[in-house]
């Protein structure tokens, strides 16, 4: 029996495909303005830091603040059981905007 992937919308319109035993780093602590045992910084200015714990991204829901290539994203969809490959799914308008601007 094949597991079907997950398809993943975050909140700036970028979408990402998990394999559902895949290794993902979720935001579960914080956000806290100064620096805090295990945190570790996500942003310059305003300063922010964060825990991370890792979990398989079966477990992902909207709203979680998960780690990725662009960055630290906020989980806006979730959909079970897609037939799409594993990897980067976001359209190429949003894939060419300035990713400064995202954050």
């Amino acid at each position: 029996m094949s597991l079907k992937n997950i398809l993943v919308g975050f909140t700036d319109g970028s979408a990402m495909v998990y394999q559902p035993k895949s290794s993902v780093r979720i935001a579960n602590r914080g956000p806290s303005p100064v620096r805090k045992k295990d945190f570790e910084q996500v942003r310059q200015y305003p300063p922010e830091w964060v825990g991370f714990g890792s979990f398989y991204a079966e477990i992902l829901a909207a709203g979680q603040r998960v780690e990725t290539h662009r960055g630290l994203l906020t989980v806006d969809t979730v959909k079970h059981d897609v037939d799409l490959p594993q990897g980067d799914h976001t359209p190429s308008s949003i894939g060419n905007v300035d990713r400064h601007r995202l954050r």
